[in-house]
């Protein structure tokens, strides 16, 4: 049975109390340098300091004991840049998915005048108009639009980002359907401004989230869209 730092905690103040007079044990120098690496690795840097104080009651070497500081001070550290670089990528992904969303409320009514670039079927004839934009700096973020040529009321918005996000990042919403395992899909109706009265088509992983906000008219038009959303 493995033993938690907790566990071995209260073995330590059974230990403690039957010490005696006796300040320094090799073996149990090793059993606090143990327990507190065993803690470290599994990043309860609040539940070492006791085992901490044992080592240095039990351990001869100045070094040792510095090192075991050096460590713990150090796994501090990294679980704190850690807390801080995560808290600024889940702010950075937010921007970029409002962004994406004013991107649509934007569009929603007239998509070309979001994305004049696009490129449509040529010779007056019907068809899908297909565009990008860039929304960040480093360009490793986009939203594609497309629209169908003569009805501009059948469009399509999709972007992605990083991180696990779910159909909650686009705001109120009722599930139509869920399937997959890795990634996991879901058809979203979307119910709160600026995107009631879409439809959402979500997947994610651990990896990353895509975003596809479409019309009712897009869907019709859309064949393998309606067979994915529908289950065909």
């Amino acid at each position: 049975m493995k033993l938690t730092v907790a566990t071995l905690t209260t073995v330590l103040a059974v230990a403690v109390a039957s010490t005696g007079c006796k300040r320094k044990d090799p073996e149990k120098c090793q059993q606090a340098l143990s327990t507190v690496r065993q803690g470290l690795e599994a990043r309860q840097v609040s539940e070492v300091s006791t085992w901490r104080d044992y080592a240095y009651k039990h351990c001869e070497d100045p070094a040792e004991l510095k090192k075991l500081d050096d460590d713990i001070v150090a796994k501090k550290k990294a679980i704190e840049e850690e807390k801080v670089a995560a808290e600024a990528f889940k702010k950075e992904q937010d921007r970029l998915l409002s962004m994406f969303k004013d991107f649509v409320a934007g569009g929603r009514s007239d998509p070309k005048s979001v994305n004049k670039s696009a490129k449509c079927p040529e010779d007056d004839e019907e068809g899908w108009c297909k565009g990008e934009r860039w929304i960040n700096r480093d360009k490793n973020y986009k939203i594609d639009v497309r629209w169908w040529s003569e009805e501009p009321e059948a469009f399509s918005f999709r972007t992605r980002t990083l991180g696990k996000r779910t159909c909650e990042a686009l705001g109120g919403h009722s599930v139509a359907r869920t399937w997959g395992e890795s990634p996991k899909w879901a058809h979203c109706k979307l119910k709160a401004a600026p995107l009631d009265g879409l439809d959402a088509l979500v997947s994610w992983s651990d990896k990353q989230s895509t975003f596809q906000v479409f019309s009712a008219k897009y869907l019709e038009r859309d064949s393998k869209l309606m067979a994915q959303v529908g289950g065909g």
